[in-house]
């Protein structure tokens, strides 16, 4: 004997899974299932997470969320629009500033900005909504 121990099998295939039925006043048999409970009763927390827990440790990774930096060439950035609204596409954005040209403009009037070239400026701004590079904070 491999273990010096004799393992019945066949037990552990019997294990079922029982839920509780009650009897309801006009004798049909209503089911009772409390599903965070029962999620909570069979929650096995290891050892190690314990540790992380108890000291606080961060259990998840964070990163920097993903920008798509634009690449155009002058007055030649993308146009989204739908059909029959063309004219309010275009006036849209000839208003708006692509991270592009945003950048351009960061660099025009911030001068600790041009240190950075542009794939390495989204590590130290954030675009913002209204088209404009704001400092990120640490």
């Amino acid at each position: 004997m491999k273990y010096n121990a004799h393992i019945n099998g066949h037990d552990c295939l019997n294990i079922k899974l029982q839920r509780p039925v009650q009897e309801s006043a006009a004798g049909q048999g209503t089911l009772e299932w409390d599903e965070l409970k029962a999620h909570l009763d069979a929650r096995y927390v290891s050892a190690p997470e314990t540790a992380c827990r108890l000291f606080e440790f961060p259990l998840h990774d964070k990163s920097y969320a993903i920008i798509r930096l634009a690449i155009h060439l002058p007055n030649q950035q993308p146009v989204y629009f739908a059909e029959g609204n063309e004219r309010q596409a275009l006036e849209r954005a000839a208003m708006k500033d692509t991270t592009l040209t945003a950048w351009f403009k960061l660099n025009s009037k911030n001068p600790d900005a041009r240190q950075y070239l542009y794939h390495d400026i989204s590590q130290h701004f954030v675009f913002e909504r209204n088209g404009t590079w704001k400092y990120r904070l640490q």
